[in-house]
């Protein structure tokens, strides 16, 4: 849609434009009111961006991408309960619905809750698509660095660099460049802070 395209070029107000638009339309298509959601987030209209992501899922409730919208904004209002209900209805709906598992995780992980952050995790890292593989053995290896009293603790760091290594190696592995190289500028990054400098 030229709303989608506004967007995608910077076009904030055009976006908004288009997709009030849509709505008056066709006041029951959901995904117009995900997309508006998204807008009033990006201009920090949070309220607005509830209201739009709540009557998306009041359209679609049978839509994982629907709860997952909501999960996002629970997740950037720091609502993690509530972040982590709407991304389990999301995967009710589609187990292999995968932005939801990431947002699981993510509740999850702020929740002090590690180990099951991993798992939902993990679900990205045994995905087909290489680019969600990469993104869950990430998010796996960080999450030893936010987790809970450890912070950033010696065990902590070793479990990242762990985890980050094994991305590495994966990565190098399955000729995926990119991949190898993110994980290994953030394996360096790692390592400095342990003063292992001559590894970094």
């Amino acid at each position: 849609s030229r709303g989608r395209l506004r967007q995608r070029q910077g076009d904030a107000a055009g976006a908004l434009a288009d997709f009030k638009h849509a709505v008056e339309l066709d006041e029951k298509y959901g995904p117009s009111y995900n997309a508006l959601g998204y807008i009033y987030l990006s201009q920090g209209k949070a309220d607005e961006a509830r209201e739009a992501f709540t009557r998306y899922v009041q359209l679609s409730p049978k839509e994982p991408n629907a709860h997952d919208s909501l999960a996002y904004w629970h997740l950037r209002r720091g609502e993690l309960d509530q972040a982590a209900d709407a991304a389990r209805k999301a995967i009710a709906l589609d187990a292999k619905f995968l932005p939801a598992h990431a947002k699981l995780g993510d509740a999850l992980l702020f929740s002090n809750v590690g180990g099951l952050a991993r798992k939902s995790y993990g679900v990205l890292a045994a995905a087909e698509d290489p680019a969600q593989r990469h993104e869950g053995a990430m998010r796996a290896a960080r999450s030893y660095l936010f987790e809970g009293p450890g912070l950033s603790s010696n065990r902590a760091m070793a479990d990242a660099e762990r985890g980050l290594l094994s991305e590495v190696e994966a990565a190098r592995k399955a000729r995926r460049g990119a991949d190898q190289v993110h994980a290994l500028v953030e394996l360096g990054r790692l390592q400095i802070e342990r003063n292992n400098l001559y590894d970094a």
